[in-house]
């Protein structure tokens, strides 16, 4: 995911989570969207900690994601188009595919801790009821990268629908952009193909 990429892409090796001490709730349905955010970093922080290989990484993030994701929402809209002349079997092999490169991606990147810094800045509702929760993360001693959250609420409660770099490049626009070519030359059979390789080598790394 993005913010994972902008960890690597500036040479921060981990991530140091300078948050509140969240608790989570009971039930996933109960979180608000800054304790949303707040248990995806806590996973990661401990994720690092931890040391373990990609396998042990990514088997710790797996329910923790799909926890604090909204998969299917966002494969849907990434996918655009496509997606509405897709038969239901399609469709959860795409969802499938994507939801399993999002936690390859974030297993890969998120691998071991160097004293970087970050922080929840406050959240704010948007016209349309969703909720955009700004942090940001600085490597020690660097200048602060801004990384925001929409969060919008579903029947499983407040989950992330899209992420931004800089608080303004949406990943999902990103990643729409990046499928209208793969589903153009190969249809959605060529985007699951396409997303498993790029899971697979992830996990080799």
């Amino acid at each position: 995911m993005i913010a994972g990429s902008a960890v690597k892409s500036l040479g921060l090796p981990a991530l140091l989570l300078a948050l509140i001490s969240w608790t989570a709730p009971a039930r996933a349905e109960d979180m608000a969207p800054e304790a949303v955010v707040g248990e995806l970093y806590q996973t990661l922080l401990a994720v690092m900690r931890e040391g373990k290989d990609f396998a042990g990484r990514a088997e710790t993030l797996e329910p923790v994601l799909d926890r604090v994701y909204n998969f299917p929402l966002m494969t849907r809209l990434a996918v655009g188009k496509a997606w509405s002349g897709a038969g239901d079997q399609t469709k959860d092999r795409v969802t499938g595919a994507f939801r399993r490169l999002s936690i390859a991606t974030y297993a890969n990147q998120f691998t071991s801790f160097d004293g970087e810094e970050f922080a929840v800045l406050g959240s704010r509702s948007t016209d349309s009821g969703d909720v955009v929760v700004a942090t940001h993360i600085a490597p020690a001693g660097g200048e602060a990268v801004i990384i925001d959250y929409l969060i919008r609420r579903g029947e499983d409660g407040w989950r992330i629908a899209d992420v931004y770099l800089t608080g303004t490049i949406s990943e999902l626009a990103t990643k729409r952009s990046e499928f209208a070519g793969i589903i153009k030359s190969g249809g959605l059979e060529g985007l699951i193909t396409a997303l498993e390789v790029k899971a697979d080598a992830l996990a080799a790394f």
